[in-house]
């Protein structure tokens, strides 16, 4: 298993370290699932986002050659 050191003010420190405490959470467990959250929140945005952009492409016009050249009056 690999760790991961980062650095805080020592306000931080005690804010973490309090709130684990007071959620009678293991720090390192805490940071390590606050962390995964943050992934798997962005991933879902990311999928939603991906989502509605086949939502609004399959209700966009589509345009062939020939709709473009008869549009452009060509």
């Amino acid at each position: 298993m690999k760790s991961i050191s980062f650095e805080v003010s020592d306000e931080e420190n005690k804010m973490i370290e309090d709130y684990a405490a007071s959620h009678h959470l293991k720090l390192s467990s805490f940071i390590r699932n606050a962390v995964l959250d943050q992934i798997e929140d962005s991933m879902e945005i990311n999928k939603n986002r991906v989502l509605c952009a086949q939502k609004q492409s399959a209700e966009e016009r589509k345009w062939d050659a020939q709709d473009v050249w008869k549009e452009l009056d060509v």
